[in-house]
C-alpha cells in the first residue's frame, strides 16, 4: 500500500496532542523530547524538523489551548459597531458562554495545570493570554475614553493588569472549585472573589458604577456543577 502522505499541518497537530497527552499522564518535567518521539514513532528529525525543543512544542501546547476561547472573544472586542462597555459586556458573557459549552474540557485542563509538576504549564497559558488580549482589550479602553465613559491615563497598563488580576483570582478559585466536593463552603468564596473582579474592573476603568454587568449566581452554579 502507498505511503500516507500527512500535511506540515496535520503533523504538527498530532505531536502537539501526543506531547499535551503525555504532559497530562506524567507532568511536563517528566516527560522527555524522547517520550515523545518514542509515542508518535517518529524519528528525532523529524521531530526537530517541526520543534526545537520541549518548551517550543509546549508553546504550541498553550496556543492550541487557548485558541478556541480566543477566536470566540476576539471578534466582539474588534467589532467597530459596539460601544466600548457594550464591547466589554459581550466579552464578558461571550467568555462565560464558551466556558460552559466546553465546560469538561475545561475541567480537565484544570486538573492537570493545578499540579504542581506542571506549574509551568499554568505559568505560559497565563503569559500567553495577557499577550493575545492586552492590545485588544487596550484599544477597547482607549475607545471608553474617547466616548467619555472611561477615566483612564493608562489604557495599556490597566489593560495588562485587568488580566493578570484575573489569572490571580482565577488561580485562586480554580483551587477552590478543585477542592468543593469536601469544602462546598467554597462557593461563597468563589462568587465573593468574582464580584470582587467586577467592582475592581470598574475602578480600574474610572468606569459607571454598575455599568459592568454582573456575575449571575447562576452561572456560578452551572459552571460548578
Amino acid at each position: 500500500m502507498p505511503r500516507e502522505m500527512k500535511t506540515y499541518e496535520t503533523r504538527k497537530t498530532e505531536m502537539v496532542t501526543a506531547a499535551w497527552g503525555l504532559f497530562s499522564e506524567k507532568g511536563y518535567d517528566r516527560t522527555t523530547v524522547n517520550a515523545i518521539i518514542e509515542k508518535l514513532g517518529v524519528s528525532k528529525g523529524t521531530f526537530y524538523h517541526y520543534f526545537s525543543s520541549k518548551e517550543d512544542i509546549l508553546d504550541a501546547v498553550v496556543e492550541s489551548i487557548t485558541r478556541a476561547g480566543f477566536q470566540v472573544v476576539a471578534p466582539i472586542l474588534e467589532d467597530d459597531a459596539l460601544s466600548a462597555i457594550d464591547k466589554l459586556n459581550q466579552y464578558i458573557k461571550a467568555a462565560r458562554a464558551w466556558r460552559l459549552a466546553n465546560i469538561d474540557a475545561i475541567k480537565d485542563v484544570m486538573r492537570v495545570i493545578y499540579r504542581d509538576e506542571n506549574i509551568i504549564i499554568r505559568y505560559k497559558l497565563q503569559i500567553h493570554s495577557v499577550s493575545r488580549v492586552a492590545p485588544l482589550l487596550a484599544r477597547v479602553i482607549h475607545q471608553g475614553i474617547d466616548e467619555g465613559v472611561f477615566k483612564n491615563k493608562y489604557p495599556q497598563e490597566t489593560a495588562e493588569a485587568l488580566l493578570h488580576l484575573s489569572n490571580i483570582l482565577g488561580d485562586a478559585n480554580a483551587r477552590l472549585f478543585l477542592e468543593l466536593a469536601d469544602h462546598p463552603e467554597n462557593m461563597e468564596k468563589i462568587k465573593r472573589r468574582i464580584d470582587f473582579y467586577g467592582d475592581m474592573l470598574e475602578r480600574l476603568l474610572g468606569a459607571p458604577q454598575g455599568s459592568i454587568e454582573p456575575v449571575s449566581a447562576d452561572f456560578i452554579k452551572q459552571f460548578l456543577k
